[in-house]
């Protein structure tokens, strides 16, 4: 007779829930580029780093009457809001990385996949015990 436990169900619910965050997950080119650069160029947004290691992940950013701007997207308000930002202050800009965040997207896929079947098989094999 088979019985089920629902000793397995925690891991289970762990590899999944990770499966969903990597889901989400947005990788950025690790070589920083110029301002210049980052402009109207982006597909998805940037990644600037402040001078105080402070990051913001923007939509867009360009220039208004000789002022940069950030724009970020507030999910609750459903509106993108213009943020302005000194161009002194940038350390850093990394712009997204579409081939990066998909290859990450795939293995994450494939690691929970494998784990998962092999909990199957590992539950399936000590069922009988």
């Amino acid at each position: 007779m088979i019985r089920f436990t629902f000793q397995y169900l925690n891991p289970v619910a762990l590899f999944l829930s990770i499966a969903v965050l990597f889901q989400y997950c947005i990788a950025y080119d690790k070589q920083s580029v110029q301002i210049e650069q980052a402009i109207g160029t982006h597909e998805n947004g940037v990644k600037i780093i402040l001078k105080d290691d402070r990051e913001f992940n923007l939509n867009a950013l360009y220039y208004n009457d000789d002022m940069l701007y950030g724009e970020i997207h507030k999910p609750k308000a459903g509106q993108e809001v213009a943020v302005k930002i000194n161009p002194d202050s940038i350390k850093e800009i990394h712009l997204f990385s579409k081939k990066k965040t998909r290859i990450t997207r795939i293995v994450v896929s494939f690691v929970v996949i494998g784990a998962f079947v092999a909990l199957i098989v590992y539950t399936m094999n000590h069922m009988w015990d």
